[in-house]
């Protein structure tokens, strides 16, 4: 059976934070966090403050040890929601951003070719004068123009009716027939 050691009943601050491996700074801040009280200015009971740091530390620890839980946990749910990401798409259920992203801008391109050919073929198609063919040209690059500009958010001008459409039927008024196409 260990010996028991005689520790004096009322120890000052230095004393204290020497047995409990602490400096004194820490002693005070244990006070103040209610860990350890005074038994008076400066002085500690010794047998209750060294009870009270045990308790701290005890409390810390488990702290420490659900803080790890929690993180341990909040890995295997990021795992498992990766796993099922990637076995989804395997099984075609969904598609990689970049994937799209390339798909979209292939589509956005042959679009923007088909529509600048447009007016040369109204012009051979329908007997278009240069002049309308260069209308009709302005506008579709007007409306390109400002599809380039578009960020996603509808404030309700957004293509139908916007600066492209409007410029091509002024220049189409002008040309004194009243007729883009």
């Amino acid at each position: 059976m260990a010996k028991a050691v005689e520790f004096p009943e009322i120890v000052n601050g230095a004393t204290l934070a020497h047995l409990l491996g602490v400096t004194e700074k820490r002693v005070q801040q244990l006070v103040i966090e209610g860990a350890i009280d005074r038994a008076g200015k400066g002085k500690y009971e010794t047998v209750a403050c060294i009870r009270g740091y045990i308790a701290t530390l005890k409390t810390e620890k488990k702290g420490v040890g659900l803080e790890i839980a929690n993180a341990d946990l909040r890995l295997k749910n990021l795992k498992a929601d990766e796993q099922e990401m990637a076995n989804r798409e395997q099984a075609g259920e969904l598609a990689r951003k970049e994937d799209y992203a390339f798909t979209w801008s292939q589509l956005v391109i042959a679009c923007k070719s088909i529509l600048l050919a447009l007016p040369q073929m109204w012009r051979v198609q329908a007997g278009l004068s240069p002049e309308q063919a260069k209308v009709c040209r302005a506008g579709i690059l007007g409306a390109l123009e400002e599809l380039s500009e578009w960020t996603g958010e509808d404030d309700g001008t957004a293509v139908a009716g916007g600066a492209a459409s409007g410029a091509a039927t002024e220049a189409a008024a002008e040309d004194g027939r009243g007729r883009v196409g």
